[in-house]
């Protein structure tokens, strides 16, 4: 699989995060693909900001033409380096209608699949680090409901 871009969603206000994310993710930031997300704080609704954030992610990765995407929050780190991460997600087999990987996340509902080790995750609440198949996945409008 190849990445087109990765995202990194991060406050705007939030410079001590950005400079946290680069010690830890050192490999990432100097890759050509790499691109910060910069938002606003949503000070009224602080979900709607996070999932308005990631839908917007989306909405510009569709504009740009990307396919795969890699979407972390300012918080998310990979436990190996990105050369090994890539490699281990290349050896995956995935379906052609796949739409998210999640990377990272507290699953409320799992659903076993027909694949070995692969999971359908239903319901999560936790957004810091997926891959999406940007033609595969569409994210509606805040409704509310986490």
């Amino acid at each position: 699989m190849i990445i087109d871009q990765i995202y990194v969603i991060s406050v705007e206000s939030s410079n001590d995060r950005r400079e946290i994310f680069v010690k830890k993710n050192p490999d990432i930031v100097k890759l050509s693909n790499f691109q910060w997300f910069l938002v606003e704080k949503d000070t009224e609704d602080t979900r709607r900001g996070c999932y308005d954030s990631h839908r917007n992610v989306l909405k510009d990765a569709k504009k740009q033409g990307f396919k795969n995407i890699l979407i972390l929050e300012d918080d998310a780190y990979l436990t190996v380096d990105y050369s090994d991460f890539v490699s281990k997600i290349n050896d995956m087999y995935l379906p052609d209608n796949w739409n998210i990987i999640q990377l990272s996340y507290i699953p409320i509902r799992l659903t076993k699949t027909n694949i070995p080790h692969l999971l359908a995750v239903n319901c999560i609440f936790w957004t810091n680090a997926y891959l999406a198949n940007v033609d595969l996945l569409e994210i509606p409008e805040y409704n509310d409901i986490p």
